[in-house]
């Protein structure tokens, strides 16, 4: 207290007869924001510049200088870049978080008003949108569909194969043909023997494809998956998810129907295959029998966590191309939950001791990304993996699990692979 008196005293007091103050005899020279811009470049116009998934662009000063207090909230609150994980035990691929440096020189140029970073202030320029490798199979709906039913429609699809298909899947990705209407989708393969009672299905449907809200095809891992700020999947090198040969591609789309602008759907699959890989890999969707019917939440209850571990052989039995004699590796996990989400977690426990693969400790929807692990994490017999997580409703209504976008849901996808 005694030093900020001397200084409010120092403020106050006049100059001597004949001092000059330095400050009002020269200015400090402007700083040099040019770094702002590599910053925002490196980091927000991968998302935020033309045909891309943010709502308006930043490759311009001008844009960027007119955001700027939105920014500042985001940056402060950790909201963007988007990256909802918070440090696990391990350590996941593509991190988008700031660094430090980066959090203070923005928010310090925010703080300065946003000023110019250049005269002219250069225009940005974002990296290239995501692609695959390669396209060797693209494979899209028949007709464009529109919503049947509300508030959701989850629909099938079977995309018909243009000849005979083999191999690994090593890249793939779902292009929704309106992203605003699409909940999620997701691509799985089927024995051929089911291709014939699939275009049963879809030939007794008056609209493309057939009505999926009640009937759900049986567990298979998937090829391909699409969830809000999901794009290509790329799998680890001389790794690849196997194709069942001569396979009945189903295509599983939810959708949400209050989300329909006017614009149908016609959404579309691309793969890279290999014909050989090192190392067959699998995904497996971890979801508690009892997280399918009942309440989440019960009427006048805030907050409840669900949690479930499972044996690691119990796990691996659906993964027929994987041998998990010595154990399986854990190589990505992503978690899926709805609008009522708050926490969730994925783990690995061994003994007693969990090892943390995946910590959100703030669920956001729109942001559902597949966190592959830089190194991958061994499951050995006796091992189990758990799911875990906290939902929340501020008025106390009662949530019921299920599928549909008003319903709530807990899945844990981890992808595992062969131990060495």
């Amino acid at each position: 207290m005694r030093l900020v008196q001397l200084l409010v005293v120092a403020a106050c007091t006049p100059a001597p007869d004949g001092a000059t103050d330095a400050s009002s005899s020269s200015s400090p020279p402007e700083r040099d924001w040019s770094e702002v811009a590599d910053v925002v470049e490196h980091r927000c116009t991968g998302c935020h510049s033309p045909d891309r998934v943010a709502p308006f662009s930043m490759t311009r000063w001008e844009d960027v200088q007119r955001t700027a207090p939105a920014m500042g909230v985001a940056i402060e609150t950790r909201a963007m870049p988007p990256w909802p994980a918070t440090d696990a035990d391990v350590h996941h691929v593509g991190d988008r978080r700031l660094t430090d440096t980066e959090r203070s020189l923005l928010l310090d140029w925010i703080d300065a008003g946003a000023p110019a970073w250049g005269d002219p202030p250069r225009a940005l320029t974002a990296p290239p949108a995501p692609e695959l490798t390669r396209v060797d199979l693209r494979l899209e709906m028949p007709e464009a569909y529109v919503p049947q039913t509300s508030p959701d429609d989850i629909r099938c699809f079977l995309l018909e194969l243009p000849g005979s298909v083999s191999g690994y899947v090593v890249e793939s990705r779902i292009a929704p043909g309106n992203r605003s209407l699409v909940h999620h989708a997701n691509f799985v393969d089927f024995p051929s023997d089911l291709t014939e009672d699939f275009r049963a299905l879809q030939d007794a449907d008056p609209e493309p494809g057939w009505d999926c809200n009640q009937w759900q095809p049986g567990a298979r891992p998937t090829l391909a998956v699409w969830l809000p700020g999901h794009e290509v999947l790329q799998l680890p090198r001389g790794t690849g998810l196997p194709v069942e040969p001569d396979a009945a591609m189903l295509l599983v789309v939810h959708y949400w129907e209050p989300a329909y602008d006017g614009v149908p759907d016609r959404s579309a699959v691309e793969l890279m295959i290999e014909d050989e890989v090192q190392e067959p890999l699998g995904y497996v969707t971890l979801r508690h029998s009892s997280w399918r019917n009942g309440p989440v939440l019960e009427k006048g209850e805030t907050t409840a966590t669900h949690a479930a571990l499972w044996d690691i052989e119990d796990v691996v039995r659906p993964l027929t191309e994987i041998d998990a004699r010595n154990g399986v590796l854990v190589h990505s996990v992503m978690l899926h939950m709805h609008d009522f989400g708050d926490r969730g977690r994925m783990v690995r426990e061994r003994d007693g001791s969990v090892l943390t693969l995946l910590d959100i400790d703030r669920w956001d929807f729109d942001w559902q990304l597949d966190y592959a692990l830089q190194e991958p994490v061994e499951v050995l017999a006796g091992d189990a993996l758990g799911v875990s997580c906290t939902h929340h409703s501020h008025d106390g209504q009662r949530v019921m699990w299920g599928d549909t976008t008003e319903d709530e849901m807990c899945n844990g996808r981890f992808l595992l692979g062969a131990r060495p």
